[in-house]
Parts: structure tokens; C-alpha cells; sequence
């Protein structure tokens, strides 16, 4: 049973190989627990997501770095200095932030070269770049900020008692540094490339294959990617999720996230909406839809309760696994699953072959969907009991998903961000 939910969230989320680290880190030290994607760019959301299944904690990434800080109830000192949370840490039911990303771009570097007293540039002016500037201050007053808009660069500079320069006249500075850090997404390019100081080292935030990179390849520069950034970060956050003590981690993510987009499947607990956005997803993408639950009831001639009520459970579960056997075999196809399609292990293993979405909705607006038609929900206490069930079974989805939605009613908004997150893929 995995008693430990952890997750990232952002928007775009899919890419992130955060849940390649800890999932790693849980089968080293035998903890269990799952680490998921959130598909998410609202702070608020999130808040519920992560009370609402008891988490421990998530990650942020973009957009949600510095969306998140003024809302929380309680920060660190390195998120306050940073105004950036990349940990959301649960203390029972009390939301603190953190930030860790300062040890991303330290601990790395100074394996390196000794940042003190040194000229650094930092590019850009998001969460990431007041990381790296809330972390390297301590080492070296001569920090220069550029970034396209220029006002974001000088409020951080100014904040921190460093300088900036605009685009346009930073090629001086550029050929001087001797450490650079780019915190710019993976197709951007820092103004001025060739006139970078040849013996600088070059540090970029992002974990793509990025200009700056065959910059530094071509010209024989030494190099820090963001895996680098990622894996020092990511010690002291699972720390702080846990109270742990780990100093390091090792974890293989040199190799890019990728999914099977022939077969989607929609995975979550009943009534959540899957079929309902399953529908409009399946004909946005022009993908023949199947709601598995639809399927057995037409090839079997009964009602999902009357087969239970004929032939038991275990009956119905194993015709769901033959079923999926068969669907996943095709191309071009979204499939709705039943909410306990994942109790099976074996069930599960296909699932994790695939494009997997878990959508989620509170257990609550579940209930109020329910018309009746549901076998387990059909006794007294269906709140107790749907709350019990839905707990046994939130590890399977969050393990089996590529990525976690969030259904808070409005179905359109659903429909349209996993659309949007498939598309990209």
C-alpha cells in the first residue's frame, strides 16, 4: 500500500522527470509511496488537490513558482528571500512553502568552479533566475541580471542589490563573466551568443536540449544542464517532504520523457467525469471512443450492478482486464475505464504502457453525480463508504497516470487543458 503521495505541478507538466527521481528514490530506500504529474496552473487548485488526497507535498514548476508564494500558509527563509516555492510541504492540512532551487544551482557549481567573488550573469527574470540569484548573492556581489523585459530584471536586481543590463548592451558583459546561468525555456537565445567569455563555465536551468548547450559543445565550454539543477534540488526537497536526511541522488534522466499517444486512457475514481470528458476528448482529437463499462453491459446484456449482483465482482473484473487487453491493441483510440480497473496489478502494468489521465475529482462532487447506478455506492453511509474505497485506490491511480487532471465541475475547462497537455506531446 503506498501511504505517500507526492507530485509536481505546472502547465506544461508532461515532461517534467521529476517522478523518474523520486519514484527512483522510493525503491531504493523501500518506501512506499507514488510520485505523480499535476496538470495544474491554478495555486488554489492545487491547494485542494493536495488536501483533498492527503499529500504529503508537491513540487512547482512553471507557472506555478511564484503564483503559489503569496498564498500559502507559511514560507521558508529561502522562499522568502527567493519569492519562489518550489516545495508545497503539507503539515496537516497547513500548506508551507519552500524553496530548494538555490541548491540546484550551488551544489552543482561548485563542483566546478568556486563562485565566490566571481562575475555571473543570470538570464532571465522568472522563479528560477531569483533562485539562482537568492543562492549565488552569498558568494559574489557581482551578479548581473538580463532579461527581454527589462522591468522584471530590474526589480530583481534592485531587490537584491545587484545589477541588470538590457539586451542591447550586454555584450560587454557577456565576454567578461565567468559564470553564466540561463534560466530562458529550451528555444530562446541569450542576446549576443558569440561574445560570451569562451572560459566561462555555462549553466542552463532547462533539462531540453537548448541553444546554449551546442553553444557550448561547439566552442569546447564547460557545461552544467539542468538534470544537474534537477537531481540537487530534488535531495533537499525529498527531505523536507519526509524529514529525511539523504545528501544525494542518483537517478537516470538522461533520456526524454515519451508516451504512446495511439492509446489514451482515462483512468479514476467513479463518477468523476471521465466518460463525459472522455467523449469531447476523443472527438477533439478525432479518436474512436470506448467507455469500457458501456462495452460490458452491451456484451453481456446486464447492468454493471446486475452483474455483480449475477456473477459477483471478480466476474466483472475479469472481464475488464480481457477487454483492455483488447482495446489497448488498437490505434487511435480513448478509452474510459471503470474506477477499479486499477486494483489489478496486471491491469495496472498495461495502463503504465500507455498515455494514462487520471481524473480527479473530490470525492464530494463525486457523489453528487452518482445516479444510483453504482453497485459499491449502493448501501447507507455512501460518503463513508465512497471515502474509504476512493483511499484504497488513490495510490493505483496516481502510480498508473502520466499525468493527474483535476474536474473541480467545470468540464469545458477539464476538456480543454488535457486536450492543450496531449496536444504538446
Amino acid at each position: 500500500m503506498h501511504d505517500i503521495l507526492l507530485g509536481v505541478a505546472g502547465k506544461p507538466v508532461f515532461h517534467s522527470k521529476s517522478p523518474v527521481i523520486f519514484n527512483s528514490v522510493f525503491k531504493k530506500y523501500n518506501i512506499d509511496g507514488a510520485y505523480f504529474r499535476i496538470l495544474c496552473n491554478d495555486e488554489h487548485k492545487l491547494f485542494s488537490i493536495i488536501r483533498s488526497l492527503d499529500m504529503k507535498g508537491t513540487n512547482a514548476t512553471s507557472p506555478l513558482k511564484e503564483k503559489i508564494f503569496s498564498s500559502l500558509d507559511d514560507c521558508d527563509i529561502n522562499a522568502l528571500r527567493s519569492k519562489s516555492v518550489n516545495c508545497i510541504k503539507n503539515i496537516d492540512g497547513k500548506l508551507k512553502g519552500f524553496s530548494t532551487d538555490h541548491y540546484g544551482v550551488i551544489t552543482p557549481l561548485q563542483k566546478i568552479i568556486n563562485p565566490e567573488n566571481k562575475k555571473i550573469v543570470i538570464a532571465g527574470a522568472g522563479g528560477a533566475a531569483r533562485a539562482a540569484v537568492s543562492g549565488l548573492i552569498d558568494f559574489s556581489s557581482d551578479i548581473t541580471l538580463i532579461n527581454r523585459t527589462e522591468s522584471k530584471a530590474k526589480d530583481i536586481a534592485a531587490e537584491f542589490n545587484c545589477s541588470w543590463i538590457s539586451y542591447e548592451n550586454c555584450s560587454d558583459i557577456l565576454s567578461e563573466c565567468d559564470i553564466l546561468v540561463s534560466t530562458l525555456p529550451a528555444g530562446i537565445s541569450i542576446p549576443f551568443m558569440d561574445k560570451i567569455n569562451k572560459k566561462a563555465v555555462l549553466f542552463d536551468a532547462n533539462y531540453k536540449k537548448s541553444l546554449i548547450e551546442e553553444f557550448a559543445v561547439k566552442n569546447g565550454m564547460q557545461f552544467i544542464s539542468g538534470e544537474k539543477w534537477l537531481l540537487n534540488q530534488a535531495a533537499p526537497a525529498f527531505n523536507i517532504f519526509l524529514d529525511g536526511d539523504i545528501t544525494s541522488i542518483e537517478a537516470d534522466i538522461s533520456s526524454d520523457i515519451t508516451y504512446d499517444r495511439d492509446v489514451i486512457i482515462l483512468t479514476g475514481f467513479m463518477c468523476s467525469g471521465k466518460t463525459a470528458a472522455g467523449t469531447a476528448l476523443a472527438e477533439k482529437l478525432g479518436y474512436q471512443f470506448a467507455d469500457m463499462d458501456e462495452i460490458i453491459e452491451n456484451e453481456t446484456g446486464l447492468s454493471i450492478t446486475e452483474i455483480f449482483n449475477k456473477h459477483g465482482e471478480s466476474y466483472f473484473r475479469s472481464a475488464e482486464t480481457e477487454l483492455l487487453k483488447k482495446l489497448i491493441s488498437q490505434k487511435k483510440i480513448l478509452i474510459s475505464t471503470g474506477g477499479g480497473i486499477i486494483l489489478s496489478e496486471e491491469n495496472r502494468n498495461l495502463i503504465k504502457e500507455k498515455l494514462c489521465v487520471w481524473i480527479f475529482s473530490d470525492i464530494k462532487e463525486s457523489i453528487k453525480r452518482d445516479n444510483g447506478s453504482r453497485p459499491l455506492l449502493s448501501g447507507e453511509n455512501k460518503a463513508e463508504v465512497a471515502k474509504k474505497i476512493f483511499n484504497e485506490r488513490k495510490k493505483y491511480y496516481a502510480e498508473c497516470c502520466s499525468f493527474m487532471a483535476y474536474n473541480d465541475g467545470k468540464i469545458e475547462d477539464l476538456i480543454r487543458n488535457v486536450y492543450e497537455e496531449i496536444s504538446l506531446i
